[in-house]
C-alpha cells in the first residue's frame, strides 16, 4: 500500500517493479482531485514454476495500459485457439485482471506447466469470448 500527498489532479499511474524473477511488476491507476491524498494497492503475480515462462505464441502491445494482443504467431497456440491481434484480455481462468500490469497478466498465463491450458476471456469488438490456450515450451 502506498500513500501519496501533494500530487496533481487527474489520472495517476503507479507502477511497482517486481523483485527479480519471483514476482511480476504491478500497476494501479488512480484519479485524484487537486490536493486529494491517494492510496494505491498494487497487485503483483508470484511465480510458482521454475525455469523459463511458457509461451502462447502471442505478445501484448506494450503501448497500452491493458493487455491487448499486438502479434499472434501463425500456427501457434493462440492462433490455433482463435485469438486475434487487437483482442484485449479481460480475465484469466475466470478471474479479472484489471489490477494487473500487462507483464503480470503474461506471468499469470504463462507461469504454468507446459501443456496445461489457460482459459482467456477476451474482448473483441463489442463482444466477449472465452477460449482455452495451451501453454507450450518457450521458443528457442
Amino acid at each position: 500500500m502506498f500513500q501519496m500527498t501533494g500530487v496533481p489532479s487527474g489520472e495517476l499511474l503507479v507502477v511497482c517493479f517486481g523483485a527479480g524473477d519471483l514476482y511480476s511488476d504491478g500497476k494501479a491507476l488512480l484519479t485524484l482531485s487537486a490536493g486529494e491524498a491517494g492510496n494505491a494497492e498494487v497487485t503483483v503475480v508470484r511465480r510458482t514454476q521454475t525455469g523459463p515462462l511458457g509461451s502462447i505464441g502471442a505478445e501484448f502491445d506494450s503501448t497500452w495500459l491493458f493487455p491487448r494482443f499486438a502479434s499472434i504467431a501463425p500456427n501457434g497456440p493462440s492462433d490455433r485457439a482463435g485469438l486475434a491481434v487487437g483482442d484485449a484480455v479481460t480475465a484469466v481462468d475466470g478471474k479479472g485482471i484489471d489490477r494487473l500490469s500487462n507483464y503480470g497478466v503474461s506471468v499469470l498465463i504463462r507461469d504454468r506447466p507446459y501443456g496445461s491450458t489457460a482459459k482467456l476471456t477476451v474482448q473483441r469488438g463489442s463482444g466477449a469470448l472465452t477460449v482455452p490456450v495451451v501453454v507450450s515450451p518457450p521458443d528457442r
